[in-house]
């Protein structure tokens, strides 16, 4: 039987009452919970403090773009469940902690201090290892990663990819804008 969109909308409903259940008995307040927070709030406060303040717009420009990219690619990996988080620190965003925060402020940090494109990589390369290889699977030990159809091999050369076209796109833009 084929479903309908209808009948897809009424899993929906049913899954959307299951995951609230779960997050309010299960997961909200819990040592995870509050280590998720910390993990969303720290990078933040650190970044604010290192960030070079003249270079604000270009900097900030590259973590949204992180953000879009990692978005992007989270929400493809979690909808065909390729992983999921069974943690979520607020239940309509599963993705934040990772996505909106620490990624996005590790490249920025790089961006601002490895200028050229040489060191950008290398220490991209260093970034994605670590990350891939190391910071993953131990947040799949802990409960709050669980990877599916997924091998952490796989991350490491995405996490180059989107710093490469993070810095691209946001090279290009300020370019485009300092030659006009």
């Amino acid at each position: 039987m084929i479903p309908t969109h209808e009948d897809i909308v009424n899993m929906q409903r049913i899954i959307w009452e299951m995951k609230l259940n779960k997050w309010l008995h299960h997961d909200v307040f819990s040592w995870r919970w509050w280590t998720i927070a910390i993990i969303m709030i720290v990078p933040i406060i650190i970044w604010l403090r290192l960030v070079d303040k003249r270079r604000l717009a270009s900097i900030t420009m590259l973590g949204l773009i992180t953000v879009v990219l990692t978005v992007t690619l989270d929400i493809i990996g979690y909808e065909t469940v390729l992983w999921s988080y069974p943690v979520e620190l607020l239940i309509m965003v599963p993705l934040l902690e990772i996505d909106f925060g620490i990624l996005p402020i590790l490249y920025m940090i790089i961006y601002q201090y490895a200028i050229d494109w040489k060191k950008y990589i290398i220490a991209n390369t260093c970034m994605a290892a670590v990350f891939a290889f190391i910071f993953e699977p131990i947040l799949g030990w802990a409960g709050f990663y669980d990877m599916y159809e997924w091998k952490v091999s796989y991350s490491f050369p995405i996490y180059i990819l989107i710093a490469i076209m993070a810095k691209w796109l946001t090279d290009t833009i300020f370019n485009i804008q300092r030659s006009n």
